[in-house]
């Protein structure tokens, strides 16, 4: 699939909107300022985000009888250091270079907990951890304020005896080493985390004014639900970090509270599922911005992940400058999170229809919305694996909304199409897919997509669906050509090209009140049908670069016409236009400068042995009369037409033998 692409604009929310004519660069401009207005509004872009304020008292957990043997159980001796510095007010509470086991262990307000370098806290081995049946987290903080978990040491959760237990018989596990709840002024910084029994560091119910910075998170790949780090946050930097876990990276989102205001910049994604939002949103996400990013070798880049009873709504999402390699499936959004990954690789128009078809729902409280949600600069290079290099599939009582790729260029060997189903508002600005020749078509179901680029490409993007559908696909080319061979991929949806081709490899039947949209001008916007076309639909007229009058061809066919007199609308100001099928095979649009009807005068000279004749260029389209008459006749009714309506002047030879000549304008 070769260069493609177009523009944003925030559309209506009805599933198969008609695109504006002529205003892509107008949304453009929008989504520009809309990202600027995201960054003035989200504090955490110009680094302010208030940190933890901490007292400058010292706690050395060895004074406490801490020892770190990596053999003596340390959790009494940690937890009487953490209750001294609560007891004081606050303050730093060490752990110096050694190995430390403990069990579970809750922070208090106004402490950093500081894990030096060359330090180890492990917990307490699977066995030996307290809880049985429901292990604790391991460092909690509950409703606190001013929370710090820093230093260059290790957290290691023991995690391999964790995994092997679950795997074979679904233990419970401690759900996170980390775990901030409802606190206020929270910051983590340069520590490493590794094997977790379960998520590494886990923020709950929407955590205020939060920092990562610096930290790495190493665990193997294929570890059980070992997620780098879940968020549910407001106002959060998430920066310059390293993660490689067996889950997702970085999953956002909460069941039941709000997360707003997300920066997530200059971190790696290794080994994981990349960067998430879900799969529960109930309380929803908002102005969310990821940038400077690079992942390798991770199971997803960006996956917006739901269903149905899990839903509430996502909005204002920006993914910029990133860079993926070995990537499974670079980028997905789905509303059907409970299929599984395996189910979606067999998605196709057909399996969209049919799922619509055998079940569409109300919309509820719970249904997933996903929408206004900008990709920009985004270069990925996909593995060969059995996934597609893109995929949008919403529901379709709940269409995702408003997805703009820009400057998205993605490499994929996958024998996968990529497709976008149940969705409208999709725009694809400068993008680029370099896919092989069997799974280069994307493909179409109920979707509405714009494709622009900045010069026009030598390429076509093939595009495709079903072959029999009652189920519409709009679609806008800006400067891109594009090719279909199953018609019924349109349907009776709107339909608009700007210096742009599209070639139909078989019979177009265009009927139906839909629009078709041609916007005129140096270059051109034409249907090339190979077979028969029949139309009956309105047409309308807009001017593009370079528009003036002229002959301007808006189809071509091969195999026949069925003309049905459509009406030709919005004209360009100034200006008339018809619609001429006299040639076979082409149907064009004539466009005249619009005729001043007010009487007028004409201004005449002779030069040499010609009379010159001029009258004003608004008059183009009155004919010149002349008569010729005895001189002993004068003015009589006798006229006749010279022509000229396609100019506003003439140049006519003149005659001998005393006659009187007389010329006039006349319209119509």
């Amino acid at each position: 699939m070769k260069p493609v692409a177009k523009c944003f604009e925030s559309v209506s929310e009805k599933k198969r909107a008609d695109f504006p004519r002529g205003s892509h660069l107008r949304h453009l401009f929008k989504i520009v300022i809309a990202l600027a207005m995201v960054a003035h509004a989200f504090p955490g872009l110009a680094g302010t985000i208030p940190e933890p304020i901490i007292p400058a008292n010292y706690f050395n957990v060895t004074n406490y009888g801490a020892t770190g043997d990596g053999i003596t159980d340390n959790t009494a001796a940690i937890q009487s250091a953490i209750n001294a510095a609560k007891n004081s007010g606050g303050g730093t509470v060490e752990i110096p270079p050694g190995t430390y086991l403990s069990g579970p262990i809750a922070l208090a307000s106004s402490i950093n907990f500081q894990i030096d370098s060359g330090a180890t806290l492990k917990m307490l081995p699977y066995g030996t951890y307290p809880g049985g049946a429901s292990p604790t987290d391991f460092i909690s903080a509950n409703r606190l304020h001013d929370v710090e978990l820093s230093g260059g040491g290790i957290i290691d959760g023991q995690g391999a005896a964790w995994w092997s237990a679950y795997k074979s018989s679904g233990i419970s596990r401690p759900k996170a080493m980390f775990a901030p709840s409802g606190c206020l002024r929270v910051l983590v910084q340069d520590i490493t985390f590794q094997n977790p029994p379960n998520t590494h560091i886990s923020f709950r119910s929407t955590c205020g004014n939060v920092t990562v910075r610096g930290i790495t998170i190493a665990t193997a790949d294929g570890t059980p639900n070992t997620d780098g780090i879940d968020l549910s946050a407001t106002n959060c930097v998430i920066r310059d970090s390293s993660i490689r876990c067996g889950d997702d990276n970085i999953a956002i989102s909460d069941s039941h509270n709000f997360v707003k205001d997300v920066l997530v910049t200059n971190c790696f994604c290794g080994t994981g599922h990349g960067i998430s939002i879900g799969s529960y949103t109930h309380g929803g996400v908002s102005n969310l911005i990821v940038t400077d990013c690079a992942f390798s070798g991770t199971g997803n880049g960006i996956r917006l992940k739901c269903q149905r009873g899990r839903g509430g709504l996502v909005q204002n999402l920006f993914y910029s400058n990133l860079r993926m390699t070995n990537v499974d499936w670079p980028l997905l959004i789905y509303s059907y999170y409970n299929f599984g990954l395996g189910t979606l690789t067999g998605v196709d128009p057909a399996f969209a229809a049919r799922e619509a078809a055998t079940n569409t729902q109300s919309v509820t409280t719970e249904t997933p919305i996903w929408r206004n949600i900008t990709f920009s600069n985004i270069t990925a290079t996909a593995t060969a694996s059995s996934r597609p290099p893109l995929m949008i599939w919403g529901l379709p009582e709940m269409a995702v909304s408003n997805v703009v790729f820009q400057n998205v260029n993605i490499t994929s060997p996958s024998k996968r199409h990529p497709g976008i189903y149940n969705a409208s508002g999709i725009r694809f600005v400068d993008s680029q897919f370099n896919l092989p020749a069997s799974s280069s078509t994307m493909l179409l179901y109920n979707a509405q997509v714009e494709i622009t680029n900045s010069s026009i490409p030598t390429a076509s993007m093939p595009l495709d669906g079903l072959t029999t559908n009652n189920i519409f696909n709009a679609l806008a080319l800006h400067r891109a050509n594009a090719t279909i061979s199953n018609t019924n991929v349109l349907d009776g949806a709107s339909l608009a090209l700007d210096a742009s081709a599209l070639t139909i490899n078989n019979n177009l039947n265009l009927n139906g009140t839909a629009p078709l949209n041609f916007s005129l001008g140096t270059s051109d916007a034409t249907i090339h049908v190979t077979g028969r076309l029949a139309l009956s639909r309105d047409i309308h007229i807009s001017a593009g670069a370079g528009f003036t009058n002229g002959s301007y061809t808006i189809f071509s066919y091969g195999g026949g016409l069925d003309w049905e007199s459509p009406a030709l609308l919005d004209v360009p100001d100034g200006f008339n236009a018809a619609l001429d099928t006299n040639t076979v095979g082409l149907v064009k649009v004539i466009i005249a400068p619009l005729v001043n009807t007010n009487a007028t005068k004409l201004d005449a000279q002779i030069t040499g042995n010609f009379f010159q004749i001029n009258w004003p260029a608004d008059h183009t389209g009155w004919r010149l009369e002349v008569q010729t008459n005895d001189l002993d006749v004068g003015l009589s009714s006798n006229w006749t037409s010279l022509g000229f309506q396609q100019t506003n002047m003439a140049s006519l030879p003149i005659a001998s033998g005393g006659k009187c000549v007389f010329y006039r304008l006349v319209y119509p």
